[in-house]
């Protein structure tokens, strides 16, 4: 009736069985045999629609995982800023996610391990290694060090250009710790150990001395 075309539209069509099947249509007046009509086209798209809900089924999924996961994980581009962070890394460092998205991930870094991330991240970009985890002491919004666990890897398109990097990362800050005290309850012990040593080899030289004085003063 308003002799124009009608845009392109999804629509929901039955089969003759009554199955449901996408269309992807679009329409234009047209004049045939003297009489007005409607020239359309449609085109099929159920597989199409079918794998954009398995797409939207699969990141809802990830999306779930990401947030509620109890270790850290993060998305970096290839600039070395924050895309994505959950709420485990955030709380990890002290931070809200919004407060690191954007942000430089050299900031929040120790400087004595920023030399080994570059080559790590480089050889990532490289292609030299798929993936790879190292231990890296991180900073906590209150200055104080966070060690931690990260495994990262390179996430890629199709063609095998790099998009981004993924990083999961566990606090073994307690774990460091206690090694640490470990080795200094070692240390002391064998510390001890040497004194005894000592006090009991101080003792025999003591005793052969006295012998050889009493022999002396005899």
């Amino acid at each position: 009736e308003e002799k124009r075309p009608i845009p392109e539209a999804e629509r929901v069509y039955l089969k003759l069985d009554g199955c449901p099947v996408d269309i992807e249509v679009s329409a234009v007046p047209y004049r045939y045999a003297g009489e007005d009509g409607v020239f359309a086209i449609a085109r099929d798209v159920t597989e199409r629609k079918r794998a954009e809900r398995a797409l939207r089924d699969s990141e809802a999924r990830f999306r779930t995982a990401f947030e509620n996961a109890s270790v850290g994980i993060h998305l970096v581009s290839l600039q070395g800023t924050f895309l994505e962070v959950n709420q485990a890394y955030s709380r990890m460092l002290g931070y809200a996610p919004d407060e690191l998205v954007g942000r430089q991930v050299a900031g929040l870094i120790h400087p004595e391990d920023l030399r080994g991330r570059m080559r790590f991240v480089h050889d990532l970009l490289a292609g030299k290694i798929a993936s790879g985890e190292r231990e890296s002491r991180l900073l906590h919004r209150d200055g104080s060090i966070v060690w931690a666990l990260v495994w990262t890897t390179i996430q890629r398109d199709q063609t095998g250009r790099a998009l981004y990097l993924i990083s999961i990362v566990q606090d073994i800050t307690a774990r460091k710790r206690a090694a640490e005290e470990k080795e200094t309850l070692e240390r002391h012990l064998l510390q001890v150990q040497k004194m005894e040593a000592i006090g009991t080899l101080a003792g025999g030289i003591a005793h052969d001395f006295n012998n050889i004085l009493a022999g002396i003063i005899g």
